[in-house]
């Protein structure tokens, strides 16, 4: 197994799985932005409350492909889902409390609290 840390620059337009992103070296100071669209809005899974290792042990994730966008001015990466399956496999949604009109995703299995 190659345990080398995956640290190419990414390209815009390109598609990397869940794992190179997570050991990309662009994506060690900050948490990626994982975003898909859901009927219509656009929706980023929350990753800050779980640990790489823990994302990656949801069954097919590590393996899910995103397409790189852009960084944010805050120079956060942000990525589009680009996969085949339904996202639904890897991610668990809820209704927004506070914006009921947005979705509160997660990695499926580690729920994270909304804020009330």
């Amino acid at each position: 197994m190659n345990t080398t840390p995956y640290t190419k620059v990414l390209i815009v337009g390109v598609t990397y799985t869940v794992a190179e992103i997570l050991t990309s070296a662009q994506c060690t100071h900050d948490y990626p932005a994982l975003t898909f669209r859901r009927h219509g809005v656009l929706c980023t899974i929350k990753l800050a409350h779980v640990s790489d290792q823990q994302t990656l042990s949801v069954p097919g994730f590590a393996e899910a492909r995103f397409t790189y966008t852009r960084n944010t001015e805050e120079e956060v990466p942000v990525f589009s889902y680009a996969g085949i399956d339904p996202i639904e496999r890897f991610v668990d949604i809820e209704v927004d409390r506070e914006e009921p009109d947005r979705f509160w995703v997660t990695p499926k299995g580690f729920p994270r609290a909304q804020y009330v």
